[in-house]
């Protein structure tokens, strides 16, 4: 679904990150792991119902994404530009 928000368009390089977990990450950067996600804008007083259905909190992102192993449609009301 092209519909969906694909990590990899967050914008930023990455570049002069470190490989280590615990390193600072520049501001903007995107991670490995943000490219496979699809993000979502959830607002707090939703967040539980979210979570409920199966989405995850990336925290270097610092918001919600579908993880692969769930159905996307479950969670259309929070796809960005909608």
């Amino acid at each position: 679904m092209e519909e969906f928000e694909k990590g990899n368009s967050l914008g930023g390089s990455g570049a002069g990150l470190s490989a280590s977990k615990s390193a600072a990450r520049a501001p903007g950067a995107v991670t490995k792991d943000m490219e496979s996600h699809f993000f979502l804008v959830v607002p707090f007083a939703e967040k539980d119902e979210a979570k409920r259905l199966g989405a995850r909190w990336d925290a270097a992102a610092k918001k919600w994404y579908v993880p692969p192993d769930k159905e996307r449609e479950l969670f259309k009301r929070w796809l960005p530009g909608l």
